[in-house]
């Protein structure tokens, strides 16, 4: 079927071909066809769930990939590419956090798209033509944030506390993602704490966003009720391993990712990829910054605070300072303040070049001037 490009003002949203959710799922890895799957998988999820993960696997002949630690690196993707060109599997499974499912993504167009040439000085790689040498994607998170399960994009660096690089195309979507809450189950809290803030600022960033459309406001409402739900009747420890909250939790980054699909997140985003030459966690900056990235839309455009407000309520908020107030606590309650470069240095290394070429610059709903950052940040001491 030909694709349209000329949409106009007709909304869109996609996400990856199925999901399977639910206790067990997993098991549904057993249905896909062909006898040879790869398997890249965190390290500590493969020590934890190996039982589980063997007896899903008795049916194929499964190579199993340990993905390295930390953030998706160029050089780490290229290594598991060549062991998926000695393998040559039917299909690639991901098993991890959004870092390992966007490893095993840069890995997959790396074997398939050789000509790729990530020497290139750009952030943003578009990529298309997939499943010509692995003919299908799974996609297995084991946390509940990035929602990389159901994103046509995948971030990486090419060095360690490098800028951030965007592979983005359709094909990224997995053909089946899997939400099974024993993958997620006992995460420490830190994981789970800035797994979730991620898929929040996501939701609200989202719901802002130029691409936003009606489809995807509503699941950003959705997103945000859930998670406002589940952190507001108990502490994340106690979430932790309660599987109906969980599964839960999963579903409301995977429906996220849905969301940044076409509603690309904005300010929170923006500050957040630049910071991880700092070392920042994604998911920490995300929710750092969220309510900075609140308060300078709504101060700049009467249309956004309008936004603002009808999600708020949606989401079983009074209003929106009731909702920004609440993220603040979460702010206070989660310390995230914790390891973020202050205003200062903030200001004396940022790059407005590289700033500015983040994607999610652009999609912002205020255009984005460093000076008013800066500004607001200091007036409201969140640094």
């Amino acid at each position: 079927m030909k694709k349209l490009h000329n949409l106009g003002q007709i909304g869109r949203l996609f996400g990856c071909g199925e999901t399977l959710v639910g206790p067990n799922a997993l098991a549904g890895l057993r249905r896909l066809g062909g006898n040879r799957i790869s398997v890249v998988i965190s390290p500590s999820v493969l020590t934890a769930q190996s039982p589980y993960l063997e007896k899903c696997l008795t049916r194929v002949n499964a190579d199993i990939i340990a993905a390295p630690r930390g953030e998706p690196l160029l050089s780490n993707a290229c290594e598991i590419a060549n062991q998926l060109k000695v393998f040559s599997p039917d299909s690639l499974v991901a098993i991890g956090g959004g870092s390992v499912i966007d490893l095993a993504k840069l890995a997959w167009v790396i074997l398939e798209k050789p000509e790729i040439t990530f020497s290139a000085q750009r952030q943003v790689y578009p990529v298309s033509h997939l499943r010509t040498k692995c003919n299908a994607f799974i996609a297995v998170p084991t946390t509940y944030g990035s929602g990389s399960d159901n994103s046509s994009a995948a971030v990486f660096q090419k060095q360690e506390q490098g800028k951030k690089h965007f592979l983005v195309g359709s094909e990224l979507l997995p053909d089946i993602t899997i939400l099974d809450p024993q993958m997620a189950l006992g995460l420490p809290e830190q994981t789970a704490v800035f797994g979730v803030l991620d898929a929040l600022t996501h939701a609200i960033e989202g719901y802002v966003s130029k691409g936003s459309n009606s489809a995807t406001r509503q699941l950003s409402g959705t997103v945000v009720r859930t998670i406002r739900h589940y952190l507001s009747t108990q502490p994340i420890t106690h979430l932790l391993t309660d599987a109906n909250a969980v599964t839960e939790l999963m579903l409301s980054a995977s429906f996220a990712g849905i969301v940044q699909n076409i509603a690309t997140p904005g300010l929170a985003h923006s500050l957040s990829h630049y910071c991880a030459m700092f070392g920042v966690h994604h998911g920490q900056g995300c929710g750092y910054f969220l309510p900075l990235s609140i308060r300078y839309n709504a101060d700049d455009a009467s249309s956004v605070l309008e936004r603002y407000q009808t999600l708020a309520q949606i989401s079983g908020f009074t209003d929106y300072t009731a909702m920004l107030t609440w993220i603040e606590k979460l702010h206070k309650d989660y310390r995230l303040s914790q390891g973020i470069p202050d205003i200062q240095q903030l200001k004396s290394t940022i790059n407005p070049e590289l700033f500015y070429a983040d994607p999610t610059v652009g999609m912002n709903p205020v255009p984005i001037t460093l000076d008013k950052v800066f500004a607001m940040l200091e007036q409201h001491n969140s640094v």
